[in-house]
């Protein structure tokens, strides 16, 4: 055999040992990558939103960035008003409430599915069978895990003056500071001094660090900011008494001279009219839902830990606090 021969053929062979050395080293990675709970050809591109939906069970899901892939908890003994079964009032500024499952496969389940096309969540879940143009490409479910649901509420009513502002005896106890002693705390009341003008609308709105004690409106110059103030002008004529010509719980539209603004901030005009009532408080409540899962095992994903996602939503809670 010639010497330029004995070359090509010692070449061809490193080649080949070469090409079976790589194939093995890919298939040890892609081996391990399975065994760490890697995916393989798997988009699983979930953000952290999680919606809900509700046909006998309560169903906790989210899909994909593309709409078509989806993971969903099922939970037979659970339902959604259960995750919001706060008191009207809360015991303290913020309450937590928390639900632990186990997925069995059976009355808690988890399931990972993939479509053929862009899905919506309730079509798909509280319907035994998917709608006719929709086909489920592929379907996993883990029998084994823990889920944890995590419900904390917050009250807040909104009024520009932070909570930790109101906490006017500074003994860190939010609940016993009630400035015009109507049995809703400060940090709960939209207006703290019981004048029937709201707290947002006594501010100074040209303060940007959210200090209502920096620069505060004072209009009658007594040292106590409106906000805190039941007589705003200082005429002898409590603020929510000035109201001669709309009475209306709201003293910011009785104006008897444009020029002048407000009955109430007007020092010369101290008509009064008896107030009877209070007006009615809002208050927003937020609800954040965090879910977890553990200990979860589909043929492609093992995982310890997996932090399934969140929702924050709020409602308006609203009472009219007893006249005094």
């Amino acid at each position: 055999m010639s010497l330029s021969l004995s070359i090509l053929l010692f070449l061809f062979q490193m080649s080949y040992a070469m090409k079976n050395f790589l194939f093995l080293l890919l298939s040890f990675f892609l081996l391990s990558g399975c065994d760490d709970g890697d995916l393989i050809n798997l988009d699983f591109d979930f953000d952290d939103t999680i919606a809900f939906s509700e046909c006998n069970q309560l169903i906790i899901y989210k899909l994909n960035s593309t709409k078509t892939e989806s993971l969903a908890l099922s939970l037979a003994d659970l339902a959604l008003d259960d995750l919001f079964t706060f008191d009207e009032t809360l015991t303290d500024v913020e309450n937590t409430i928390v639900f632990e499952r186990t997925i069995d496969g059976t009355t808690n389940r988890f399931n990972y599915r993939t479509y053929s096309s862009e899905v919506t969540g309730d079509a798909l879940f509280c319907n035994p069978i998917p709608p006719s143009d929709i086909t489920i490409i592929d379907e996993e479910e883990s029998t084994t895990g823990t889920v944890t649901i995590t419900v904390t509420a917050v009250d807040d009513d909104n009024d520009g003056v932070p909570s930790e502002f109101e906490d006017l005896n500074g003994n860190g106890n939010l609940f016993d500071d009630d400035s015009d002693n109507d049995g809703i705390p400060d940090f709960l009341d939209v207006d703290d001094d019981g004048d029937n003008v709201l707290t947002k609308d006594e501010l100074n709105t040209e303060d940007t660090d959210d200090d209502p004690n920096t620069n505060p409106l004072d209009t009658d110059s007594d040292g106590t900011p409106d906000y805190l103030d039941t007589d705003d002008d200082g005429d002898n004529a409590l603020t929510r008494d000035e109201e001669s010509i709309l009475q209306d719980q709201n003293p910011l539209n009785d104006v008897t001279n444009n020029a002048a603004g407000p009955d109430y901030l007007n020092p010369d005009v101290a008509t009064a009219v008896t107030a009877v009532a209070f007006r009615a408080h809002n208050v927003v409540r937020t609800y954040t839902v965090k879910v977890e899962v553990t200990n979860i095992q589909f043929s492609f994903l093992t995982q310890t830990y997996m932090d399934f996602g969140e929702d924050v939503s709020s409602e308006n809670k609203e009472k009219t606090p007893e006249f005094n």
